[in-house]
């Protein structure tokens, strides 16, 4: 394996903001669709109501997965 010394050239880098997509937007201006809600949603919100009047949902934290090495070894 070769490592990467001042002499053998320049070190070059990429920068990350170049290789991310950007984020998905909504519609500017956009209000609650719940009746007398005057909150205007951010553009990033996909949602049509805000956080007040949106329904619950449950969410399902997971654990870190493991290997299929180590599963093999805890079983």
């Amino acid at each position: 394996m070769e490592t990467m010394t001042r002499e053998s050239g320049p070190l070059r880098a990429v920068s990350s903001s170049l290789q991310a997509r950007p984020n998905r937007t909504w519609t500017r201006g956009r209000t609650c669709d719940h009746d007398g809600c005057p909150t205007v949603l951010s553009i990033y919100n996909r949602s049509t109501s805000c956080s007040v009047h949106e329904e619950v949902r449950v969410y399902i934290q997971r654990g870190k997965r493991r290997s299929s090495r180590t599963r093999t070894t805890a079983a």
